[in-house]
């Protein structure tokens, strides 16, 4: 998810993980997983204050000799 700096802090990456998980649990989904830079701390204190645990750490060598978190929730 990608919010433009224009629209942050304005409750739009909430409606839309809001929307997100409303819409699995309607389709009767197990969870909602997703990745994010670890090195972006503002994500990674979003998705766990929302309950997402974090899974497993992916490298991608050649963007980053840092990992990205795997988070899910299970809904």
């Amino acid at each position: 998810m990608g919010i433009s700096p224009d629209f942050q802090k304005k409750g739009v990456g909430k409606a839309l993980m809001d929307f997100a998980e409303k819409y699995g649990r309607e389709k009767k989904f197990i969870s909602v997983r997703l990745d994010t830079f670890s090195v972006n701390k503002r994500n990674l204190k979003f998705y766990e204050s929302r309950g997402y645990e974090r899974l497993e750490e992916i490298y991608f060598p050649k963007q980053s000799e840092f990992p990205f978190y795997c988070y899910e929730l299970i809904i």
